[in-house]
């Protein structure tokens, strides 16, 4: 198997996403994922925009133009807002800063020159991205629900759609979350700062919900995460870069028709729930 070449970096980002953030700063585990997303996406950039793989991507390759060309990416290729550019900026400043403070003082130049960037002007009035009825109805339609993997993916995309919840909300989700009443059924959220509260859901959500419980929960125990991937035979949550990857994966297949389809992301479904 290929070797990190950095193996250092690769534990600085893992202390500074177990240990740092949340027992030093104590930061919320929403905002962790939040820069756990960031650095994913980074490393991502340099995949497909610098064709580095991620055994190769080494410290040095934090330099203030490659953030910068990752902004660029984020606004070009995945059509990010002025909002979330800055916030992914914010993110990897915070931890270069973690790397040249706690890890090796000699990057704090490199440091300084990422805190010279200036952050994107929001325009207040500018107005926010929205998908047409007909726009959701083809990513809707877009998975093959011939395969259990295309049951679970139009049940993900369609619960996200109808409840209007986060994405980290969704995921938290486990079965005893979930009362069916018929052809309807409500869930139980826990969200930002630990408050609740019940979101009904539609009929054809529920519908859903049916056939996916029976390719993927046939033994019901309500301890299970709602959506999980399985490792050494353990059923665990489904991180945020897997949906992303569903989420990515039918808005290329919807591009194909319909080139006009804005990129899909959580927050994009939320408008509808919200």
């Amino acid at each position: 198997m290929k070797k990190l070449k950095d193996k250092k970096l690769f534990n600085n980002i893992k202390s500074f996403l177990t240990e740092y953030l949340p027992n030093v700063r104590g930061k919320s585990s929403n905002t962790v994922t939040s820069y756990r997303i960031t650095l994913n996406l980074f490393l991502r950039f340099f995949e497909q925009s610098k064709k580095i793989d991620i055994f190769d991507f080494t410290t040095e390759m934090m330099t203030r133009d490659s953030v910068l060309g990752f902004l660029a990416w984020l606004k070009e290729e995945r059509n990010c807002s002025v909002e979330t550019r800055n916030n992914r900026l914010s993110c990897i400043r915070t931890f270069y800063k973690y790397l040249a403070t706690h890890c090796d003082l000699s990057l704090a130049p490199v440091m300084n020159d990422l805190a010279e960037i200036a952050k994107g002007k929001v325009i207040k009035d500018q107005l926010p991205v929205v998908l047409s009825m007909e726009q959701v109805e083809w990513v809707l339609a877009a998975p093959n629900t011939n395969t259990p993997i295309g049951i679970r993916d139009r049940f993900y995309l369609t619960i996200m759609y109808d409840s209007g919840c986060r994405d980290d909300e969704m995921l938290s989700l486990k079965l005893q979350d979930i009362t069916i009443t018929g052809k309807t059924s409500k869930i139980h959220i826990i969200g930002k700062g630990g408050k609740s509260r019940i979101t009904p859901i539609s009929k054809k959500a529920t519908a859903l919900l049916g056939q996916y419980l029976k390719f993927f929960h046939p033994g019901h125990d309500n301890s299970h995460y709602l959506f999980y991937v399985k490792r050494d035979g353990t059923k665990r949550k489904m991180s945020a870069d897997n949906a992303g990857r569903i989420m990515n994966k039918y808005e290329l297949i919807v591009k194909q028709e319909h080139s006009d389809l804005p990129h899909l992301h959580p927050h994009l479904w939320r408008q509808y729930g919200e």
